[in-house]
């Protein structure tokens, strides 16, 4: 009998890490992912690790995890998350999940012009980056004895992957401006037409017209 001294034994509770895509799916198409079993600790444990991102976004490179939706980069792809100072993932009770979403920055592509004309110089390639609110406005350039109809993509490398329907450029459709929405290096070729020109005869002298002469001509 006598004193006792009882000294508190502290469990550390575990947590869960939700995985969010943010605009991103995995192969499968998921859009969220949870990996379990992180104990929290107030020291850098090197043995938890986040799980490799699986996400993947067309258009987009992944550029780490951030807190919230909206949020900065604060993880990058298998960080600790138990790091100084420790008060990212704090449960409050134990198996507690936390979520941290994926972070996009968007790809800088090439867009390459073919004048498809003899004599008329190829414009400048243009590049745009995917999401970006600066849009690309289209050159237009002209020939004699044509007029210009726009620019038709030929060729388009888009990278489309994972379940996504490719929502950016279409091989035959023809574009004046904007990028809004696409992505991919993309090959435009101009379209032409003739135009046509009318010969007006006078002082015929009460003559007539044979009826070969030509009244219309294009230079082609």
């Amino acid at each position: 009998y006598g004193n006792v001294i009882l000294t508190p034994n502290w469990v550390p509770y575990t947590y869960n890490l939700r995985y969010n895509g943010n605009g991103g799916q995995t192969s499968s198409g998921a859009i969220q992912y949870t990996q379990t079993g992180f104990t929290y600790s107030d020291e850098n444990v090197a043995s938890q690790t986040m799980d490799p991102n699986e996400f993947t976004r067309p258009g987009y490179a992944f550029a780490g995890w951030a807190k919230s939706e909206g949020g900065e980069a604060v993880y990058a792809d298998k960080e600790n998350p138990n790091k100084s100072p420790y008060t990212d993932f704090v449960p409050t009770s134990n198996n507690q999940t936390f979520d941290v979403y994926a972070v996009w920055t968007g790809n800088e592509y090439d867009i390459v012009y073919n004048a498809n004309m003899s004599g008329v110089n190829n414009p400048a390639t243009d590049h745009y980056t995917t999401g970006s609110t600066t849009q690309v406005t289209f050159p237009t350039i002209s020939a004699f004895g044509w007029t210009f109809d726009g620019w038709t993509v030929v060729s388009v490398n888009s990278n489309a992957t994972n379940g996504y329907s490719y929502g950016g450029w279409t091989v035959g459709n023809t574009y004046t401006s904007s990028t809004t929405g696409r992505f991919g290096d993309v090959v435009f070729e101009a379209q032409w037409n003739l135009v046509t020109y009318t010969i007006s005869y006078e002082n015929l002298l009460d003559g007539t017209m044979p009826e070969e002469a030509i009244e219309e001509y294009t230079i082609n």
